[in-house]
């Protein structure tokens, strides 16, 4: 039987899906490309915004119209949080950690004829199901990059944030295994490494491990690369760690939220703004040319225009090279749902609109400073046949025109906007 894949929402869902996919063709399936070509249809969902999940609702009823005769399953984020309990289009429905009963939940589907839904609670001492990929998957957009999941579930409760529920309670690969799979990923030519997780800085606090023993233990790859961080588990420690390690990107992925204290105190996040300046300081005199990029909700209850202005202030103070801008979105079954002070759509979009055009203002002018310097790109695609485009260690992106076959090549440039 042929199966098809389509995933949405963060790096760590990509990784899920090529599990999946990897767990069928054990089986026997094969993966296909193409919706109507295939007997199996898979949607793995997100539920981070009632956005992704109005979208995973809207993909569901394409599987149905494109291909009427398929078995369609549902699992992810949206599954698990019980976002979509009943959907006519779907015939089976699974939680996250039933991605190894996939193909015997299609073959007792087929056998019965009869919807499935199963979908188990998180436990608090569920552990991290390894898993060691046979093969070079393109689930992962950037091929010149191999990304590792080595951490599971989140326990900060942020009060708008439903990923706890979806993800259930931290827990870590094992360091024994993350070595094994990136010694296999090596092998299969990346030079640089990704390291993901639903809260990657938590990593290793259930096996008495930290992310500075993970990020060791992949030291074999040329760039190694940290996806999103968490403020309030970064100190000086933590820093003092990472920065021993020569080829760690000086890139630095870390979640804002807000600039105002006020709304991240009503975000339950465990970290001012001043303690957040403070980690981006220390990272600045420990590493060279360091970037850094970030998360911005705006429109959350009881935000007013100061509070606003102070996420705007906060953006130019920090410097950042990119900013991901997102509207609230009010998520049933989080203590923000019912919060008063909700803000209007209007307002909300005038903002996000805002933001992005100030952080692009912001973000140019950073830019602009790193002229005449000369980075290290690694090439991950053309745009058209002689030109490439790729990123430096701290994440500029360079367009490079070549007749050479520059993919997954590194070259040294000079940087000029």
């Amino acid at each position: 039987m042929i199966f098809f894949i389509q995933t949405l929402g963060c790096k760590v869902n990509k990784s899920d899906s090529a599990e999946i996919s990897d767990i069928l063709e054990n089986y026997g399936f094969v993966r296909g490309n193409e919706i109507q070509d295939s007997s199996i249809l898979i949607l793995n969902s997100c539920a981070v915004t009632s956005e992704s999940v109005r979208k995973t609702r809207q993909i569901a009823r394409k599987f149905r119209r494109i291909n009427p005769e398929s078995v369609i399953i549902l699992t992810g984020c949206a599954a698990q949080t019980f976002q979509i309990k009943n959907l006519d289009e779907v015939d089976i429905i699974l939680g996250i950690n039933q991605k190894n009963n996939i193909p015997n939940k299609i073959f007792e589907f087929l056998k019965n004829k009869e919807k499935i839904f199963d979908v188990k609670i998180h436990k608090k001492y569920d552990i991290f199901k390894n898993f060691n990929f046979k093969e070079k998957h393109s689930f992962f957009r950037e091929q010149t990059r191999a990304f590792l999941k080595i951490e599971d579930g989140c326990e900060n409760f942020c009060s708008y944030c439903i990923i706890p529920k979806a993800r259930g309670f931290i827990k870590s690969k094992p360091i024994s295994n993350i070595k094994l799979e990136a010694e296999n990923l090596y092998k299969f030519g990346f030079k640089e490494i990704v390291l993901i997780g639903i809260n990657l800085c938590a990593y290793g606090q259930d096996i008495n491990s930290d992310l500075a023993q993970a990020i060791e233990a992949v030291n074999i790859f040329e760039r190694i690369r940290l996806g999103s961080l968490e403020p309030n588990l970064i100190d000086d420690k933590f820093i003092e760690k990472i920065s021993n390690f020569k080829n760690l990107c000086p890139h630095f992925h870390i979640s804002l939220q807000s600039g105002s204290n006020k709304i991240l105190k009503l975000m339950r996040r465990k970290y001012t703004k001043q303690h957040y300046i403070n980690i981006i300081k220390k990272l600045k005199n420990n590493f060279e040319n360091v970037t850094f990029t970030t998360d911005l909700i705006v429109g959350f209850p009881g935000e007013t225009n100061e509070n606003f202005q102070e996420s705007l202030e906060l953006i130019e103070d920090i410097g950042f090279i990119k900013v991901n801008v997102f509207p609230f979105s009010a998520r049933l079954g989080t203590p923000a749902y019912n919060m008063p002070e909700q803000i209007d759509e209007k307002i909300k979009k005038e903002r996000v609109k805002n933001a992005i055009k100030y952080s692009e203002a912001i973000s140019k002018k950073i830019l602009s400073s790193f002229n005449g310097k000369t980075f290290n790109v690694l090439f991950e695609s053309q745009k058209s046949p002689e030109m490439y485009f790729g990123y430096s260690e701290n994440y500029i992106k360079f367009n490079y025109k070549s007749n050479k076959n520059l993919y997954n090549k590194i070259l040294k440039l000079k940087f000029d906007i």
